[in-house]
């Protein structure tokens, strides 16, 4: 069996490894954008809650009414350090699996050029062959009827 073909069973593994590879790194990235997009959503209507408020009229605002909002302020304050801790660990999480990535890519793009080369070499030995059999079937001497 030629050396491209007894390569051809591992960089077939190397391949479905490596889409396997990318289908979770396409996970990981929507993941970190949906906790992105999460974080974005939460200090929007952080501004917006304290722009009405201040539009609303604070001066008029009782005690309690400013007590409520102040507690809601640390909740949403609260809730945006928690997402800005979530969409750090995903994008922590992305990075480490794509430098896995990357390795399983680096595997399967080398099988891929040595089985190239292996074929390349293979040709090259058959194109010899042929060449050498052509070249010897033409030095023959030929046969003479009597």
């Amino acid at each position: 069996m030629k050396k491209s073909q007894r390569l051809t069973p591992i960089a077939n593994i190397a391949h479905t490894k490596e889409t396997d590879a990318t289908k979770a790194l396409a996970v990981l990235r929507r993941t970190a954008e949906e906790r992105r997009l999460k974080l974005a959503e939460l200090q929007q209507y952080l501004r917006e809650y304290q722009a009405r408020f201040t539009q609303t009229g604070q001066a008029s605002a009782s005690a309690a009414i400013l007590k409520d909002f102040l507690r809601f302020i640390a909740k949403l304050n609260y809730a945006i350090v928690q997402q800005q801790k979530l969409v750090k660990a995903a994008e922590q999480e992305f990075n480490t699996y794509k430098r896995h990535w990357e390795t399983i890519h680096a595997k399967t793009a080398a099988l891929d050029k040595a089985i190239e080369r292996y074929r390349g070499h293979e040709i090259s030995a058959e194109s010899a062959r042929e060449q050498k059999d052509a070249d010897e079937w033409a030095l023959r001497p030929t046969e003479k009827k009597p």
